[in-house]
């Protein structure tokens, strides 16, 4: 029988990003942009250094989707992770936006197409 460490504060902040995001049109940026797992990975992975993470070790046969229990936190984590989620969006976007900028730069300067991604 194998074990599996699974990260419980990950799985929260997956679901109360989705909670987030659904809020808005889905032709909103913020939903545009965070549909990509690029930057989606990289803001969870922003929120998750910033709070401490719960885990769980779960053998082969346990079936974490079935019980809910694991995924209950409290009030003031699911705020911690709202308010994390609302700081960090606009942090990804500026360092995209200064990361296409430097690229845009050094393009002019080569004279080379330039690949964003």
């Amino acid at each position: 029988m194998s074990e599996t460490i699974i990260n419980l504060t990950s799985l929260l902040v997956n679901r109360e990003l989705q909670d987030f995001l659904a809020e808005y049109s889905l032709n909103h940026p913020y939903r545009i942009v965070f549909s990509l797992p690029y930057f989606r990975q990289r803001l969870i992975a922003k929120i998750l250094s910033q709070m401490p993470n719960r885990h769980v070790v779960m053998n082969d046969t346990q079936n974490l989707e079935n019980d809910s229990n694991y995924l209950l936190c409290s009030l003031e984590e699911r705020l911690t992770i709202e308010v994390l989620i609302k700081k960090t969006i606009p942090d990804i976007l500026c360092d995209y936006y200064k990361q296409v900028e430097k690229e845009l730069e050094k393009g002019k300067e080569t004279r080379q197409p330039v690949w964003l991604w």
